[in-house]
């Protein structure tokens, strides 16, 4: 996703080359701050409920997966939209 990403908004949304910074640097801000939110919660359904390590990665790979599907679904259909009102 990171190769693509400014080819992806100056293609699509036609952002100029200059602006790119802003718009690319989001994505790795919020990986970040999903990452702690993601260790802090594997933290507590390991000490808090006793959860196995096996069962806290499988759980937190898929709210991450889904996660992903759901942000480029929404991607995909206001793409969409965006090409009908043309």
């Amino acid at each position: 996703m990171l190769n693509w990403l400014p080819t992806y908004f100056t293609d699509v949304y036609g952002v100029e080359v200059g602006d790119l910074g802003g718009y690319t640097f989001v994505p790795y801000v919020v990986q970040g701050g999903v990452g702690v939110l993601a260790g802090l919660a594997a933290d507590g359904l390991f000490s808090k409920y006793h959860w196995s390590k096996r069962s806290v990665r499988t759980l937190l790979q898929v709210c991450g997966m889904l996660g992903e599907c759901g942000r480029r679904s929404s991607l995909r259909h206001g793409h969409q939209l965006r090409n009908r009102s043309c």
